[in-house]
């Protein structure tokens, strides 16, 4: 398994960062552990210009 980030603190906490799973199996996670899933974005990233007015 690979951890592959970037090294601007901020960038990590934001989510640039990815993990690349190249093995057969993986261990089993812990108990309780979160479970994430692909994040699938539906939104526009810019706003318009007169949007905050």
């Amino acid at each position: 398994m690979w951890f592959l980030h970037c090294h601007i603190d901020l960038h990590n906490t934001n989510g640039m960062v990815m993990v690349i799973d190249e093995g057969d199996s993986k261990p089993t996670s812990p108990i309780g552990f979160p479970v994430y899933r692909n994040f699938e974005f539906k939104g526009s990233v810019l706003k318009e210009k007169n949007e905050h007015r």
